[in-house]
């Protein structure tokens, strides 16, 4: 236990089977779920249609951000660290008293 409280910080990167750039999505999941353990990182196959779709994913790689999309495609892995590094941040002001 590292005394770290959860975060509401959730990531949902949705992929497909048959897409080429998708494989680097599952490399960077894998980086940024090291980089940031408290954020819930989930890869998501958008031609599963058991899986949980978000309205405005229309093509893979696809990230999002707290129901948020936040890249078609893959991103950067700065503006990642960015965007999570922010979304912690006004989680932990939130649960301040």
């Amino acid at each position: 236990m590292t005394g770290i409280a959860p975060t509401a910080v959730q990531l949902w990167i949705y992929i497909q089977a048959h897409c080429y750039t998708c494989e680097h999505s599952k490399v960077l999941a894998k980086q940024l779920q090291a980089e940031f353990p408290t954020v819930s990182i989930e890869l998501v196959d958008f031609a599963d249609p058991q899986q949980r779709r978000h309205t405005q994913v229309f093509a893979t790689p696809t990230f999002v951000l707290n129901n948020e999309v936040v890249s078609l495609g893959n991103p950067e892995l700065e503006k990642m660290r960015y965007l999570l590094n922010k979304a912690l941040s006004k989680c932990q002001r939130s649960a301040q008293p």
